[in-house]
């Protein structure tokens, strides 16, 4: 019987260079263009509240739209630092660039959803049909 002793982290080093090198150019400054903000959707008996965290969006340059059952939101956080000629950036993970996140609504009254910028995030109100919310039925006993 042999008994083998094995590496688990054998081949990581050269697994993480790949993924830096695949989202991080010289220098390690980012070269992603595109990013996803967080979103929670929770769901009440008379609608749905969803939040979106977008930290550092000027809220003005976020757009929202309803087209049929799909709620879409859209917009840019802009690169606001500057690496002077000096400076050697080694890691930049803050993200950056446009965005685009879409909801499939069903059962909901597109014409009543809110929505509040407050502290990076953006809070939707979206009420449901009258006609999708869950109600009881009395029965009548001959």
């Amino acid at each position: 019987m042999y008994l083998t002793v094995r590496d688990p982290f054998l081949g990581f080093d050269r697994l993480s260079d790949s993924v830096f090198a695949a989202s991080y150019g010289p220098h390690g400054q980012s070269q992603s263009s595109t990013w996803s903000p967080g979103v929670d959707v929770v769901e009440l008996k008379d609608r749905f509240k969803i939040k979106m965290e977008l930290p550092g969006v000027d809220p003005k340059s976020v757009k929202a739209e309803v087209k049929g059952e799909i709620l879409t939101v859209s917009g840019e956080k802009l690169k606001t630092d500057t690496v002077e000629e000096h400076e050697i950036v080694r890691l930049a993970e803050t993200p950056y660039g446009k965005f685009q996140r879409s909801f499939r609504l069903k059962s909901v009254d597109n014409g009543q959803i809110t929505a509040v910028s407050k502290l990076g995030n953006l809070h939707f109100e979206v009420p449901k049909k009258a006609e999708s919310l869950a109600r009881t039925i009395k029965i009548d006993i001959d």
